[in-house]
């Protein structure tokens, strides 16, 4: 799809994506870098776009903004080191760029509904009877 922009009475095509393709190097940037502060502004110019234009045909490909993307990507990858690893909630906040403990609690909070600190509890727990779930019907199958 072609898309016609118009600034200041200078005329340019630009090529729409028609896939998220184009975006796979820069979503590769974002997993890889979820530790640092992440800029619309950077990544658009990694894109060749200006920040409009980016924000606009970002949305249209997935559907939410680059900075919903980038919280979905930090709220995944906390709950990932929850469920997978020995870190704790300081430390996985660290991890995923938050330079404050009280501000990553509010936000996961807001997003989750509960405290980081629960949803782990959670997990972790949840994880350990589905464990001892499996091994007894393993063994009650073998009776």
């Amino acid at each position: 799809t072609t898309c016609r922009v118009w600034a200041e009475k200078d005329y340019c095509e630009v090529e729409t994506p028609k896939s998220k393709g184009m975006f796979d190097s820069l979503i590769k940037h974002m997993r890889n870098n979820i530790e640092a502060p992440l800029e619309i502004s950077e990544m658009a110019k990694l894109a060749g776009f200006s920040e409009a234009y980016f924000c606009t045909v970002f949305k249209e490909n997935f559907g939410m903004s680059p900075g919903q993307y980038i919280q979905n990507l930090k709220l995944n990858k906390a709950k990932e080191y929850m469920l997978y690893s020995d870190l704790n909630i300081t430390q996985i906040a660290f991890n995923i760029g938050f330079q404050s403990l009280h501000y990553f609690s509010r936000f996961f909070k807001k997003h989750e509904g509960i405290s980081p600190q629960k949803y782990m509890y959670k997990v972790k727990n949840n994880l350990f009877i589905e464990l001892i779930d499996g091994i007894e019907d393993k063994y009650s199958k073998q009776i």
